[in-house]
């Protein structure tokens, strides 16, 4: 994978909370859908799809790929190995080889999908998370629903909304809490 300086999201120098709104759309490689990228390097690559029409996904040789609803009333998945996964809500995580061809059909309406794509062999998972949950290394997080207090080792803390993601300038021990409300949900990526 090559950095994506069009949107400024190599790791940055510091660890930073942004809007994925503000980031550049950019076309899927199929010309299926768009893409925000929230981050960009040469193992792995994190990002915002929006699949409003059904459709193939593109092939990533050489990669492992993670998806997960963020937004919509759902989508089913089908592989080319037969398997089938339906993502009705939030909060679940469908992992494929790059290699494999993958058929999106819409549920009810447009969705909004995380996904997360590294080299195969390397260890990395995009993980939900709907509760406190003890500090642990993160690379980044993305917000789907609720307020989420964040807070470094170093002391410092802040607020990360829907819409809203952090990418840490390496790996960083987070610990993540939602703000009030049990309809919290972030999506962390963590290196295993």
């Amino acid at each position: 994978m090559k950095p994506d300086e069009e949107n400024g999201n190599l790791f940055p120098a510091e660890n930073r909370v942004a809007s994925i709104a503000g980031l550049i759309p950019q076309p899927w490689k199929n010309g299926r859908g768009i893409t925000r990228v929230l981050l960009r390097n040469a193992v792995w690559r994190l990002s915002i799809a929006e699949i409003d029409r059904e459709g193939d996904f593109s092939l990533f040789s050489g990669m492992t790929r993670h998806i997960a609803l963020v937004q919509g009333n759902g989508l089913v998945l089908r592989a080319s190995d037969g398997s089938k996964v339906h993502l009705g809500r939030p909060g679940e995580v469908f992992t494929f080889s790059g290699e494999s061809q993958v058929s999106a059909t819409l549920a009810d309406g447009p969705v909004q999908v995380v996904n997360l794509m590294h080299v195969s062999g390397s260890a990395y998972s995009l993980e939900p998370v709907d509760r406190t949950h003890p500090p642990c290394d993160i690379l980044a997080f993305i917000v789907a629903r609720g307020r989420w207090e964040f807070q470094c080792p170093s002391g410092v803390k802040g607020i990360c909304l829907p819409g809203e993601f952090m990418v840490c300038n390496s790996r960083t021990r987070l610990a993540l809490i939602p703000d009030g409300g049990d309809d919290a949900l972030l999506y962390r990526i963590i290196p295993k």
